[in-house]
């Protein structure tokens, strides 16, 4: 199975990052999403569930990182 993290933008989704997680360093996944956080200024949400990601987990397959102007 590949994750996915994406990024809303008002381009459309992108495509961040993809990864195996039961093999990714799900510390270095985090990180990853803390700075694209940052960088797009918004929150990261799962996208099975709906809700606010506060640490991806391997189950956490389809993450979007949602700028604050898109409502997240």
């Amino acid at each position: 199975m590949i994750a996915i993290i994406r990024a809303f933008t008002g381009a459309g989704d992108t495509i961040l990052k993809e990864y195996d997680p039961e093999l990714a360093d799900m510390q270095e996944v985090n990180r990853f999403i803390d700075q694209m956080e940052v960088q797009y200024q918004g929150r990261a949400f799962d996208l099975n569930t709906g809700e606010i990601l506060n640490e991806a987990t391997p189950q956490n397959a389809d993450i979007a990182i949602v700028p604050q102007w898109c409502g997240g």
